[in-house]
C-alpha cells in the first residue's frame, strides 16, 4: 500500500478536533463508571426506582459459542460455516513524533 501524506488544512483541523472528541468521551466514559459503581455499591442488587428513573442491577448467566475452541477442535466444519464479506474500515492512529 502506497501512503500519501495530506497537508489540507480542513483534513488536518478534523483529525484534531476529532481526537479532542475522542479524549472528551474518554474522560465522560470513566466518569459515567464511577457513577454507576456508586449508585450500585448504595443500592446492592435489584430493580429500584428513583426520582423518575429505573435501576436495575443483576448478575446474569450467559452463554456464548467458542468460536475459537471450535475452529481448533473442528476446523473443516467450522470452515463450512464461515462467510467472507468486504467491510469498509476507517482507522485513525496517531504516529509516535
Amino acid at each position: 500500500m502506497n501512503t500519501k501524506e495530506i497537508t489540507s488544512a480542513s483534513v488536518i483541523k478534523a483529525l484534531d478536533e476529532r481526537q479532542n472528541l475522542k479524549a472528551q468521551i474518554e474522560e465522560m466514559t470513566a466518569k459515567i463508571k464511577e457513577l454507576e459503581a456508586s449508585i450500585e455499591s448504595e443500592i446492592g442488587q435489584g430493580t429500584f426506582h428513583c426520582n423518575g428513573y429505573s435501576i436495575t442491577c443483576l448478575d446474569k448467566d450467559t452463554t456464548r459459542f467458542d468460536t475459537t475452541r471450535f475452529k481448533a477442535e473442528q476446523p473443516e466444519v467450522y470452515a463450512e460455516y464461515c462467510k467472507t464479506s468486504t467491510v469498509h474500515s476507517f482507522t485513525v492512529r496517531e504516529l509516535t513524533k
